[in-house]
């Protein structure tokens, strides 16, 4: 958090306004439902967690929680971060997803149907190459 809030500064971001608005908060669990309330639209970009519910069983049962309730049925946390945001009537996302979101079989269909109908997507950018360290996987910019 410090790191950022030094680097807003840099970019010429008042202090008092990156303290009060850089801020550690798991948003898969408790979204910020102030966004709603804003005077100019939000544009929302993230890179989400890759983690799906396979390896979160095995390897990270603490992130089980949020795959309970409305959640139930989807099978990655990116899934569940592009949900809240259409719960939350966000319209602008700019998301960094594996490409299984679009291409996969099974394990995305719920998510696609559930989204999809309310988002167009205007640009998909695909990296066929590794980009992160420690994932090998195609990803998709859209």
């Amino acid at each position: 958090v410090e790191k950022s809030i030094e680097n807003a500064k840099n970019y010429g971001i008042p202090i008092e306004v990156a303290k009060e608005n850089i801020q550690i908060r798991d948003t898969l669990q408790d979204y910020p439902r102030f966004l709603k309330n804003l005077k100019y639209p939000i544009y929302h970009i993230t890179n989400p967690p890759y983690l799906y519910l396979g390896y979160i069983a095995k390897n990270s049962e603490r992130n089980l929680k949020y795959f309970i309730g409305p959640n139930e049925g989807y099978q990655d946390l990116y899934q569940i971060a592009l949900i809240n945001d259409l719960r939350s009537g966000l319209e602008k996302l700019v998301y960094i997803i594996p490409t299984n979101f679009l291409f996969g079989f099974s394990v995305s269909n719920k998510a696609r149907k559930d989204f999809l109908p309310f988002y167009s997507i205007k640009k998909a950018i695909i990296f066929e190459r590794k980009i992160y360290s420690r994932h090998n996987r195609n990803i998709l910019v859209f």
